[in-house]
């Protein structure tokens, strides 16, 4: 079993000196909640110590089943970790790129620079989700792209692989545990005109032959 419990802080020196600072401030008004007084320590696979503090015992018990649950299946993942901006993802998996040419690299670059970094840069990587991903593409079929027209179905597809890319890095650098951009099915554009009908359909058999590859 992992080493997970719950800690009951009511008798402790800093639960009780931040409890009369929250009396304290709520007599002068404030509305901020009270200091947690239930917290669940862990180790995770790295072996250092963890913690979590929440209001109500109920709170606290979920959270001891569910990060008990994730160690023993192995899918824990350290929240502080997925808290890391895309942005730094991106230009560390851009930084390790080495078997590419220069001009895939600096395609690669391009493309996070003009409609990736521009979108997700200041993102948790933990917070992307696949509706997020989704909207995204959505829009990417109407943005004009560097030269003033339309991005061509192969350019968003293309770009949509580079943000894929990236994300599987935050994966296996155990940020997150599943890759948003991976097998994903958008969904078609509300625009009504046949062109971008055509340029959406497109679009969607470019990606679907690149597969489910979560690169």
């Amino acid at each position: 079993m992992a080493r997970v419990w719950i800690e009951d802080r009511e008798t402790h020196a800093d639960y009780k000196a931040a409890m009369d600072k929250w009396q304290a401030a709520k007599k002068a008004g404030s509305k901020r909640n009270p200091p947690g007084r239930w917290r669940v320590r862990w180790y995770g696979p790295d072996n250092k110590p963890k913690a979590r503090t929440f209001a109500k015992l109920p709170q606290a018990e979920a959270e001891k089943n569910a990060i008990t649950d994730k160690l023993d299946k192995g899918s824990y993942r350290d929240p502080k970790k997925g808290k890391t901006a895309f942005k730094a993802v991106a230009e560390e998996w851009h930084g390790s790129l080495r078997k590419q040419s220069e001009r895939t690299r600096n395609d690669y670059r391009e493309l996070l620079d003009l409609y990736v970094i521009p979108k997700w840069g200041d993102w948790q990587v933990a917070a992307i989700q696949w509706e997020d991903v989704s909207d995204w593409i959505n829009e990417l079929c109407k943005q004009p792209g560097k030269r003033g027209g339309l991005l061509s179905p192969a350019r968003i597809s293309k770009t949509h692989l580079v943000f894929s890319m990236a994300m599987k890095r935050a994966v296996q650098s155990g940020k997150v545990p599943l890759n948003p951009a991976s097998g994903t099915i958008y969904r078609a554009s509300t625009t009504t005109a046949s062109t971008s009908t055509s340029r959406t359909s497109s679009w969607r058999r470019s990606l679907t032959r690149r597969g489910s590859t979560g690169r």
